[in-house]
């Protein structure tokens, strides 16, 4: 694939997504995912990606929604609704 339209897409190979993962992961305070457990989550189609040739590759606006799929941040809902109060403990404080 040229380098134009790998920078025109914002893609990236597989294996070159692992260190921006392993530092959400770290941020996070998770441990790292393996190159295995993110190709077996593209092959079962849980992450997106695209083979070319015979690479994976990755858009990088994706890592985001990509580190949560792999567990390693938790997702916007789960968060708002872990931190809401259901209203019959809010009128009973």
């Amino acid at each position: 694939m040229s380098t134009d339209l790998m920078n025109s897409t914002a893609m990236m190979a597989l294996t070159q997504s692992l260190p921006e993962l392993k530092e959400i992961a770290d941020a996070c305070g998770k441990r790292a995912p393996k190159y295995r457990t993110v190709y077996g989550k593209l092959l079962d189609g849980e992450i997106p990606g695209e083979k070319i040739g015979n690479q994976w590759f990755v858009r990088r606006a994706d890592l985001g929604m990509i580190a949560e799929r792999l567990g390693l941040v938790a997702n916007a809902l789960a968060r708002s609704t872990k931190s809401r109060k259901p209203a019959s403990e809010t009128a009973a404080a």
